[in-house]
């Protein structure tokens, strides 16, 4: 995006739009909160009293690990594996759909069957439209997914809207 900006500085992406996936842009923020979730959303606790105490504890350290990803990018993959290890997967030990507590995970990992989706995105003509004719669309490629663990922690709240304008 940034390089975009500048038609010497390098390569050059015909950036037509952008996709929010998971929307986590202020990771500071939003882990601070995955207790309260867990136990405290309208719907029903999905995690018991002493798992939310825990996540609870967690929670400050989590925060603590992220602060310190915004200033050294090295920290980024411990920030990461704690706070997934210790606030999201109690959330998903429980069965629950992280993105609507009211219903159960029924196609895990995301939670949502994308086989129309995906169906769609990997016809010919659909591929040679997008540009990406020789490459499969999936909805969870753990292999790519992997490879922004450092991104993650990141803050982007303030980075998409100019991407928006």
């Amino acid at each position: 995006f940034e390089g975009n900006k500048d038609p010497a500085g390098g390569v050059q992406i015909n950036l037509k739009g952008v996709g929010v996936g998971n929307g986590l842009t202020a990771p500071e923020i939003q882990y601070q909160y995955y207790p309260e979730m867990a136990y405290k959303n309208p719907v029903k606790p999905v995690v018991n009293w002493v798992v939310y105490q825990g996540m609870k504890l967690a929670s400050k350290k989590c925060v603590s690990q992220i602060q310190q990803c915004q200033a050294d990018q090295a920290k980024c993959d411990a920030a990461f594996a704690f706070c997934q290890a210790s606030l999201v997967s109690p959330v998903q030990l429980s069965g629950i759909n992280l993105y609507d507590v009211r219903e159960k995970c029924k196609h895990p990992p995301l939670c949502y069957d994308f086989s129309s989706t995906e169906k769609f995105l990997n016809l010919p003509e659909v591929l040679e439209e997008l540009g990406t004719t020789g490459h499969k669309w999936a909805s969870c490629n753990m292999i790519v997914n992997a490879r922004f663990r450092t991104d993650w922690m990141q803050h982007f709240q303030t980075v998409i809207p100019p991407m928006l304008e």
